[in-house]
């Protein structure tokens, strides 16, 4: 028989969420369910009962909230088995309906104090936003399934994926960040051993010789008439070391060992004549407002 679990529930074949992360003798965010004896297991001992809710303060001296809590359930999951929900849904054995529902912590059936009851819940919830390891096991977003799918996509693509691969994938780069509890995507793949891109594609990290990078330029311009920019080096149509010697002035020495010093500095007077004029439309709207 395959083993299945039960998420907000939903009854899930095991490799359909797998990996997991542990919790106990179990796993954070769901229920195991054995489906032939219509069975869960208790993360706290391992052994399966019907419903987990009624064996825990006997066995452990803990509450429904307190075992939801620490193994990353949300607190109106239900610790029952499959068998024991259908039974409740049919409307079968009233007197034991009214004991599991106090058993699990049940809001009472008055509308305002149950919500006065899942408001406190949720005050007290450590979970930031309602975010508990169930709906991350749910969403696919928990630290195990978030770990196997990027190796993966490493491992299809050769390279450690840029935004765009997360998103063509379906990953989130917000839920990467949020679940690792870091800043920036490329942190998350520090934290997993995969090196962080740096904006650009990383067969443009080679280092190129002065020799190279002159012919490279020449062979831009004769193609395009112009000097290269930004946008052409996240096109991929001249590397990464191109454009940095910008940074500490070499640039002008780059263009004249190529034979383009008189279109470097064409291309300077270009950019401070736009300068000026754009200074000169500044002040004129300032003017005008």
């Amino acid at each position: 028989m395959e083993p299945k679990i039960i998420i907000n529930g939903q009854v899930f074949f095991y490799r359909q969420k797998a990996p997991f992360v542990y919790s106990g003798h179990s796993i954070l965010g769901a229920l195991e369910y054995d489906s032939s004896e219509d069975k869960v297991k208790c993360h706290e001992c391992g052994k399966w009962f019907h419903h987990v809710g009624s064996h825990l303060f006997p066995a452990h001296r803990m509450s429904a909230r307190e075992y939801k809590s620490k193994h990353g359930l949300r607190f109106r999951s239900a610790l029952i088995a499959e068998g024991v929900r259908e039974k409740l849904l049919l409307g079968v054995g009233a007197q034991s309906i009214e004991r599991l529902l106090a058993s699990v912590n049940h809001p009472l059936r008055n509308e305002s104090v149950r919500r006065r009851t899942s408001e406190r819940m949720l005050s007290n919830n450590p979970a930031k936003n309602g975010r508990t390891a169930e709906f991350l096991n749910e969403s696919n977003q928990c630290h195990a399934q978030l770990l196997f799918r990027l190796n993966g996509l490493a491992h299809k693509l050769g390279r450690t994926p840029s935004l765009k691969d997360l998103r063509d994938a379906g990953i989130s780069p917000s839920s990467l960040t949020n679940t690792f509890n870091v800043e920036r995507v490329n942190q998350v793949m520090s934290l997993v051993g995969l090196i962080p891109n740096d904006g650009f594609p990383r067969t443009q990290k080679k280092i190129y010789t002065p020799e190279v990078l002159i012919e490279l330029l020449r062979d831009f311009y004769s193609h395009h008439g112009r000097l290269p920019s930004g946008t052409d080096v996240r096109r991929g149509l001249v590397p990464y070391s191109v454009m940095r010697s910008r940074s500490v002035g070499r640039f002008e020495n780059l263009c004249e060992s190529a034979g383009l010093r008189k279109v470097y500095q064409d291309h300077r007077s270009s950019q401070k004549r736009r300068a000026q004029r754009a200074s000169v439309a500044n002040r004129l709207l300032s003017g005008v407002a």
